[in-house]
């Protein structure tokens, strides 16, 4: 049986590879690792949270990159209507929000 003590360090280890990915230093998410043989040394200096924590971040850090993560960018379409003046102004709006404008048109007059 494990003790609380021994469990710990790999823990935090998981938690700070997890919370500080490795693509992006972004987190990492809907992953699931799978811990197939863990050996922990006998003696008391080797088996630290100085030498578990890094380490098991490490390993962390390893197989995600082994499974070809990919980063996802959320992409939203959306329709403004503006007024023909303010035109240029939402375009550039839109520029510096690294938005791109697929298509424009202009619609005849209407009461708002």
């Amino acid at each position: 049986m494990c003790s609380p003590t021994s469990v710990q360090p790999p823990l935090q280890g998981f938690q700070w590879g997890s919370r500080e990915g490795p693509l992006a230093d972004e987190p990492i998410r809907n992953v699931k690792f799978k811990i197939v043989d863990a050996t922990i040394a006998a003696e008391p200096l080797n088996r630290g949270g100085g030498q578990i924590i890094p380490t098991t971040r490490r390993v962390c850090y390893s197989a995600f990159l082994m499974a070809t993560p990919r980063l996802m960018e959320p992409v939203y379409y959306v329709e403004i209507q503006t007024p023909a003046g303010e035109r240029r102004r939402r375009a550039h709006l839109l520029y510096t929000a690294l938005a791109a404008i697929q298509q424009e048109f202009m619609s005849s007059a209407s009461a708002v």
